[in-house]
């Protein structure tokens, strides 16, 4: 992570390719046996990258990139299932959700539009002692395939949601962090819900 350059956008997370953010463990980000949802505001400068991840081999989930097209795994027990957006990321700041809900239903979300659902079998039976990363590799066997840089860009907003994001919630959230990358200085949060 670095400092945003003068005159750049003022609460904006940074990912320049080194360093890591830690939001550290809590019961507001306690994933285990609820659904919920990730939410990230974001403008990438590199196409492949880790947005953010926790846990690892076991009860773990990740944002990505990989050739420019999102992705979104969830880890129940030990076997990874992988969400992947057949469309790339649009030019610019893109919103993007990763959602798990009851009975182990899995959903990808980009710029409010669903791009990817999967059945992972379950929700998450526990909480990693691992802390939630922002911009940092992903723990070994979290994500499948070939070890992926961190993320070269900017993060505007990180969410965690506690229960279900609907799809109707997904649009909605999309336009309402609709804002121009002007607009957007001083905007940048990390909130959990």
């Amino acid at each position: 992570m670095s400092a945003p350059e003068e005159g750049a956008e003022r609460g904006v997370l940074v990912c320049a390719g080194e360093g890591r953010t830690e939001i550290a463990k809590s019961m507001s980000l306690n994933h285990s046996h609820i659904p919920f949802a990730v939410e990230v505001r974001l403008r990438a400068d590199s196409p492949e990258g880790v947005i953010l991840s926790r846990g690892g081999r076991a009860q773990g989930y990740a944002l990505f990139l990989r050739e420019g097209r999102p992705h979104f795994v969830v880890n129940p027990l030990v076997r990874p299932v992988e969400l992947t957006s057949r469309r790339p990321l649009e030019d610019g700041w893109n919103h993007l959700i990763g959602a798990l809900y009851e009975g182990g239903g899995a959903s990808l979300y980009l710029n409010g539009e669903r791009v990817a659902e999967a059945d992972v079998g379950s929700l998450i039976p526990g909480s990693p002692v691992r802390p939630l990363e922002v911009c940092a590799p992903a723990r070994v066997g979290l994500i499948p395939g070939e070890p992926l840089p961190r993320l070269r860009g900017r993060i505007d907003e990180l969410r965690f949601w506690r229960g279900e994001v609907s799809a109707s919630m997904a649009r909605e959230r999309a336009r309402a962090v609709e804002v121009s990358a002007d607009e957007a200085a001083g905007r940048g949060s990390i909130q959990s819900r």
